[in-house]
């Protein structure tokens, strides 16, 4: 249990959260567009292969949409030979998802926790990156190129040292007015003992540069690239999210600095000791996510207790209700001062978790995030929210979700670990015209309590 402070000095921003009171200043929705709703299962799935398709991560080409997700079907009754926890599949528009394969190329299999970039060096190809699980127990991330005829090639590894990494995150340099264009970077946890670290390797297209160690511990990190080439990694920190910043293409980085103050969301539940915990047996974890605007400022939303126990970080609570969660927004032009942060969308009494964001094509950001329905919270639904270039407030959230997913309360049954439920985080990326978005959802799921799939939706933002 990590135990973390808090300020009196937030208590004001804090006590008009937790009450519901809406921010002044919030926008009225408009100018936005929600395109048809895509399900992506994998081919063939059914209970024997577990049919889980969860924690979503999306990549926009020239190809179309590369949706990638952990894939159950390494599940308990699963063969050994046929376990496989990642997949990706590439939406173009015409017909259904097509379904990529990606055999591990390390003699082991694909073990999840997938992340999508554009590759900047091959137009219409995607940059995967995944955990690998090799014949001698090791979980190493590794990297993968896919190619728009859906061919997948292994790429150098990144992995540094140990035995034992996780929660990797990608962005890449597309942008012509960046004198570091055409690499590629990526954060991930090394989790090994005593020499545990967030790590940031750049990527030139043939070779890993040098890694950087930009704290020493586990962070959940994000990593987003400007339109100058500045990089920004974020992490969880002891008391909130830290950011770092490169301005010399990932060869060294700024010591970190606390975006944004509070405890970890959600709340203490028997049910899910140790996890912090929102809805029905879910775990949560106040992961930062990045993107930076036109303008070179960078966005960090995260979603936190702005209000946290001094001694626990969390409140207690039971199933369903009692927890606090917030998705809290700030931003920066030199990686050290922050704005006061700011409520994204007035969480009206109930929880916000697993946001993630993305620049829109006008110059602002925009932001997704799950949200708990109802009293008790057995229920979630995924909202969206743009800031527009020179707004001073989110525009109020729209619904992405056409029906609320109910929380799965068994997922372990099929090899998950404790509470995992829907998994940890959704995506969001850019589109021409707009956002793309993906969540995990239960609603109309072939097995209720143990199943979800990947929905995906398009924003058009005008």
């Amino acid at each position: 249990m990590r135990r973390r402070g808090w300020r009196p000095a937030l208590l004001g921003l804090a006590i008009a959260l937790v009450a519901g009171l809406a921010m002044p200043g919030a926008a009225k929705p408009s100018g936005v567009t929600l395109g048809p709703t895509i399900r992506v299962q994998t081919p063939g799935s059914n209970p024997t292969t577990c049919p889980v398709e969860g924690e979503p991560t999306v990549a926009v080409t020239s190809a179309g949409t590369w949706v990638a997700y952990n894939d159950d079907q390494g599940c308990p009754l699963n063969p050994v030979a046929h376990l496989h926890l990642t997949s990706v599949q590439l939406i173009t528009g015409q017909g259904a998802p097509k379904y990529v394969q990606v055999k591990a190329a390390g003699g082991g299999y694909l073990s999840g926790d997938p992340a999508l970039a554009p590759d900047p060096n091959h137009p219409g190809s995607v940059l995967l990156a995944n955990l690998e699980s090799l014949p001698s127990g090791d979980l190493i991330v590794t990297a993968y190129r896919i190619s728009p005829r859906l061919t997948a090639t292994s790429l150098p590894r990144p992995h540094v040292s140990g035995t034992f990494d996780d929660k990797e995150f990608m962005a890449s340099d597309t942008s012509s007015r960046s004198r570091f264009r055409g690499r590629t970077y990526m954060a991930w946890d090394q989790i090994d003992g005593n020499n545990a670290g967030v790590i940031v390797r750049a990527f030139d297209g043939r070779r890993w540069l040098k890694p950087v160690r930009v704290f020493d511990g586990s962070g959940f990190p994000d990593i987003a690239v400007a339109p100058n080439g500045n990089v920004a990694v974020a992490w969880v920190g002891a008391d909130g999210s830290y950011v770092a910043v490169s301005r010399d293409g990932g060869r060294t980085f700024t010591k970190g600095v606390r975006a944004l103050f509070g405890g970890d969301p959600g709340r203490l539940d028997p049910a899910c000791p140790l996890r912090p915990t929102v809805g029905i047996r879910q775990r949560v974890i106040g992961e930062p996510r990045l993107a930076w605007d036109t303008h070179n400022v960078l966005h960090v939303v995260t979603s936190l207790n702005p209000k946290p126990d001094p001694v626990t970080g969390r409140p207690p609570g039971t199933a369903g209700e009692g927890g606090t969660a917030v998705v809290l927004h700030t931003t920066t032009t030199d990686g050290r001062h922050f704005s006061a942060p700011a409520v994204v969308a007035s969480p009206g009494g109930h929880e916000q978790f697993d946001p993630a964001i993305a620049r829109t094509p006008q110059g602002g950001v925009a932001v997704e995030w799950l949200q708990t329905s109802g009293s008790p919270e057995v229920s979630y639904d995924s909202y969206l929210s743009v800031l527009n270039p020179g707004a001073r407030a989110f525009t109020a959230p729209f619904r992405l979700s056409a029906s609320s997913s109910t929380f799965p309360s068994a997922m372990e049954a099929l090899g998950n670990s404790d509470c995992y439920g829907i998994g940890d985080y959704t995506g969001l990326a850019p589109t021409a015209t707009g956002v793309v978005a993906t969540w995990p959802t239960t609603d109309k799921a072939a097995t209720p309590q143990f199943d979800t799939d990947v929905l995906v939706r398009t924003a058009t933002i005008r």
